[in-house]
């Protein structure tokens, strides 16, 4: 690699090259170490020749723009381009809906997505999130932005489509390491689901889950695991699938020590279980700092999961202490409300543990759907009840007014009236609890608000709720299979960093791993031969992405000749049928339905078609 001179202001000579506006001098000194590298203001080479030519720098003065490939202030962007230099929010936004832009969204997406690009895919990925975030930011500009953004979607999703076989898509997969990532990782932290979907990637992060237990079947996996005697192979705890066995199998036997604890009297004094209870906690605990530890903090957030675990391990914790406290603080025979208080916080902690287990569900094909809509029904469940609640402790404040001046028990305070009428949004009320004897005018307006709260809640909102989840069900379902394969894929990323021995014996091995270990890749395939060259690399994508760019004109050759001839007689006698039945038919009307005067043999194939303002002539 050549030296790199930079000068006491951190200026490139990549940097001056492009303010200076020459393109053979840009194509003599650039590196990858450079095209990529900020000056001492923060600027990517690219973004100093975009704003030179935005602001009417070398030549381009009044409203002339660079429209042409060939022009020289084109050139220098093309080129830097399609050697992998970064595009950011802001020089997206500049190169397309400035007041003066360099592209159209066409001619910006050929030349990002040509074969001549050294990293075309993992480009098109990129610019996926960015236009997913202008389109956010810019509001005037969002439907050309997501448009752009479907465009680069599909994009991807055709390109692996025009792969042969396995071997030929993991030279789109896996190489080169932009940036020390493959197209893997990065499809995965956008959450670009149609990508991870796709039966290729999938069958990567299929050997990533099987890893060395691939030639086993499902019996012998699990038997293995649970009987390490019968395990030669030092590795085979390290494979996901054998991680996931392990950790569920020891998830259900916590399970059964809460359920256990769910019979035992709590006192001052902790039993066995639940010191052994406590031991588990340290486990978990340890658990989530070692993902932490491995994956970055923003990563670790995407997935929700973690949020249950952080309130469970908090949760957990906060009891230890409380109880340790009442130990020392307290005599056996006492039972403070304190005590009472971490029983109720227990009682919340079996309930997310238990839901919690539904998160091993997602490897399994017909349970791994059904998850996620459970899950988008909640989300819209958080939603609509933020709406009903304002009704319901609106007209709860508006009863207990009501009969605040008389007796009666199951009206006389808000907590009282809130827990009548949310029963009778169950059908679970009494008239009669309305009626107060001689105060007939405050009976009658109770009893009608009463009615318009039935009428508002039950009749209207309930099921309008109804209508909600049926919708969600029906969008859902329409995608079901890409958004289980996308959960599927970062459970199989989750399991892949856990610690081999579940809590509470991975104590020891996390605590070595926190000193000794690194961050880890979060793709890892497997049964992989790399390419002898980069270069070999290079020209197989730009094979495949040739292929993908010149579909139109090879379906045209391949089209048999004859059969094409065929259609257009075909077409052509068709056409004159019509024009026919046309001319000959009598005029009724400018406005009238033409499908009905056609007698075509095809007429029953073909849906009826009004046609409001057609004359004889045409």
């Amino acid at each position: 690699m050549m030296n790199i001179i930079v000068d006491k202001d951190r200026q490139y000579p990549l940097h001056i090259a492009c303010n200076e506006g020459d393109l053979d001098k840009v194509i003599n000194i650039l590196t990858s170490d450079t095209i990529n590298s900020s000056n001492n203001n923060g600027e990517l080479p690219l973004e100093i020749y975009i704003k030179k030519v935005l602001n009417n720098i070398g030549g381009l003065e009044g409203n002339k723009t660079p429209k042409y490939w060939d022009n020289p202030f084109v050139q220098i962007i093309l080129y830097l381009t399609k050697q992998g230099a970064h595009y950011n929010q802001e020089l997206l936004h500049l190169c397309l809906f400035n007041d003066k832009p360099i592209f159209t969204l066409n001619d910006f997406f050929d030349f990002t997505t040509s074969s001549d690009n050294k990293y075309p895919i993992h480009n098109s990925i990129e610019l996926i999130q960015l236009c997913n975030l202008n389109s956010t930011k810019y509001d005037a500009y969002k439907k050309e932005y997501l448009t752009l953004l479907t465009m680069y979607k599909q994009y991807g999703v055709d390109i692996l489509d025009k792969c042969r076989n396995i071997e030929q898509a993991k030279d789109i997969l896996i190489y080169p390491k932009y940036n020390n990532k493959t197209c893997i990782d990065l499809a995965m932290e956008i959450e670009y689901k149609e990508f991870i979907a796709h039966k290729y990637v999938q069958t990567e992060f299929e050997h990533k889950w099987l890893g060395t237990a691939n030639d086993h079947s499902f019996i012998e996996r699990l038997l293995s695991t649970l009987c390490p005697i019968f395990v030669l192979d030092k590795s085979w705890y390290s494979n996901p699938c054998i991680k996931y066995y392990l950790h569920t199998f020891f998830s259900f036997i916590f399970l059964s020590l809460l359920y256990v604890q769910t019979y035992t009297l709590t006192n001052i004094i902790p039993t066995k279980i639940e010191i052994l209870i406590a031991v588990w906690v340290i486990g978990l605990i340890t658990t989530e700092i070692h993902q932490i530890n491995t994956v970055s903090l923003m990563n670790y957030f995407t997935d929700i999961w973690n949020y249950c675990d952080i309130f469970i391990t908090i949760n957990f914790s906060i009891i230890i202490i409380m109880r340790m406290g009442l130990y020392l603080l307290y005599q056996s025979v006492e039972t403070p409300y304190t005590l009472i208080l971490t029983e109720h916080m227990l009682v919340v902690n079996i309930i997310l543990s238990f839901i919690r287990t539904l998160n091993i569900c997602q490897v399994h094909s017909v349970l791994g759907p059904i998850l996620l809509m459970i899950g988008k029904m909640i989300k819209d469940m958080v939603l609509f009840f933020s709406i009903l609640m304002v009704f319901f402790f609106g007209f709860s404040l508006g009863i207990t007014k009501i009969y605040h001046r008389v007796d009666n028990d199951d009206l006389s305070t808000i907590s009282k009236t809130s827990l009548t009428l949310f029963l009778a949004l169950f059908g679970e009320f009494d008239i009669d609890t309305f009626r107060v004897g001689d105060y007939t005018e405050i009976e009658n307006f109770g009893i009608f608000i009463f009615g318009l709260y039935l009428m508002i809640a039950v009749i209207i909102l309930m099921n309008l709720f109804i209508a909600i989840l049926s919708n969600t069900y029906a969008i859902v379902q329409e995608d079901a299979d890409i958004e289980w394969k996308y959960s599927r894929a970062r459970l199989i990323d989750t399991y892949s960093l856990y610690t081999t021995m579940p809590p509470p014996l991975n104590f020891i091995e996390c605590i070595i791993l926190l000193v000794w270990s690194k961050p880890t890749s979060i793709i890892m395939p497997y049964f992989v031969d790399e390419p002898e060259t980069m270069e070999e690399y290079q020209q197989n994508t730009q094979n495949i992405v040739q292929v993908y760019k010149d579909e139109p004109l090879e379906i045209l050759t391949s089209t048999n000749i004859s059969d094409l001839h065929y259609q257009i007689n075909k077409l052509s006698k068709d056409i004159q049928y019509l024009t026919q039945i046309i001319s000959t038919s009598p005029i009724q009307s400018p406005c009238r339905n033409i499908s009905k005067n056609i007698k075509s043999p095809y007429n029953d194939k073909i849906p009826s078609i009004n046609y409001p303002f057609v004359s004889v002539n045409d």
